[in-house]
């Protein structure tokens, strides 16, 4: 399902001189590494279950602000 979803946003378009399978591949298992190592993943049997939410911003300048 990870996979997948990258897949579909990993276009040949935008990537023509890159291995689209090697980067997605990396994307997603690095992806899915950062959720866990940062405690909002958790790997189960069955896949991975959310711990905790991310943090959203309510708008571009409230998240420009948390930035800075």
């Amino acid at each position: 399902m990870n996979q997948k979803f990258w897949h579909e946003q990993v276009a040949l378009a935008i990537t023509p001189l890159v291995d689209n399978a090697a980067l997605v591949t990396t994307v997603a298992t690095v992806w899915l590494q950062t959720l866990s190592q940062a405690g909002y993943l958790n790997a189960t049997a069955d896949g991975w279950q959310w711990v905790k939410p991310l943090p959203w911003f309510v708008d571009g300048e409230h998240k420009l602000a948390a930035l800075r």
